[in-house]
């Protein structure tokens, strides 16, 4: 946006924020699923899937036992937060093979697995 030819972009993040909420409204629409509800589980879970890593981080610094019965729920907190929205689609929606709730599985625990061994090493 500009007045005069002088640029009032002066922060683009909102930008890039509608581009991936319209991509999300896509999937959904692309999966005959409600936008909006898959939207709110989408962004609702959000929390539950980023203050489990941060408790399970201080656990592994910490050098807590990952045989506790907290860190088997926490990671199983991060699974269920990070596949919420996409088990909405496979439930409620079609068009969408199961094959890819398997392989999004697989991508969350290497990337928490890898967030949490950076975590691991020494500064």
């Amino acid at each position: 946006m500009s007045i005069n030819g002088i640029s009032l972009n002066i922060f683009r993040g909102g930008d890039y924020l509608m581009e991936w909420i319209n991509s999300l409204i896509g999937y959904a629409n692309e999966h005959g699923v409600n936008p909006i509800i898959f939207l709110v589980i989408y962004f609702g879970s959000t929390p539950f899937l980023l203050i489990p890593i941060f408790y399970l981080a201080k656990m592994v610094k910490n050098k807590a036992s990952r045989s506790s019965g907290k860190f088997i729920s926490l990671v199983s907190i991060v699974s269920a937060a990070w596949l919420a929205p996409y088990l909405y689609v496979l439930i409620c929606g079609r068009g969408i093979n199961p094959i890819i709730i398997v392989i999004i599985l697989i991508f969350a625990v290497f990337t928490l697995i890898r967030y949490l061994k950076k975590k691991l090493r020494p500064k």
